[in-house]
Formats: structure tokens, sequence, C-alpha cells
């Protein structure tokens, strides 16, 4: 069963940062790594659990051939999953919970 999928505002801006980051690097690498994000989060919709909890009901997939996580909450009753930060695996997870939504 498919979840419908909500990114937090934080979220859309740790997207944003990251696609015009590799877009500065080189010319459609951002569109690239938007590409791999869009396949992370089709299988983050049709199957949530197999990704590990990171911290209490925070669960995180990493995006392949990039160093960044995506990390989410499931709400079951809703069947909605909503995306609580895109982040650099260098960067302390904890982050996502320290700041504005």
């Amino acid at each position: 069963m498919s979840y419908q999928l909500q990114l937090s505002n934080s979220a859309i801006r740790d997207l944003n940062n990251a696609i015009n980051w590799y877009n500065d690097q080189r010319e459609g690498l951002g569109d690239k790594f938007k590409v791999a994000v869009n396949g992370i989060f089709r299988y983050i919709t049709s199957s949530p659990k197999i990704f590990q909890l990171r911290y209490k009901e925070v669960r995180m997939a990493k995006i392949g051939g990039y160093p960044f996580g995506i990390f989410f909450i499931t709400e079951e009753e809703e069947k909605k999953i909503i995306v609580v930060g895109v982040i650099h695996n260098k960067r302390n997870p904890k982050v996502i919970f320290q700041r504005e939504p």
C-alpha cells in the first residue's frame, strides 16, 4: 500500500540547497540528484518500514551515489510520510530537530 508523501518546509529548503549546490558544481548534476531523490521517495512511499529507525520514530533512507540521507516520519493511521530533512551524511542528524520546520 502506498503512502502519501509530504515535505516539510525545512526538507524543501534542504533539497533546493543541495540541488543548487550540485548545479553550481556542474550543469545538470542537480537534476541527476533530483532524479535520485525521487527514486528514493518512491521506495519510501511503497515500503517505509524497510528503512532504519534513527531517532525514536524518525527513519533514514540513504540516497545512492550521493552523501545525503532523507529523514522521515511515518503516520500509519493517515498513510502519510512526512520528510523532515534531507541532510549531508557528515552533518549531525540531530540538526533536523533543532531548526524551524
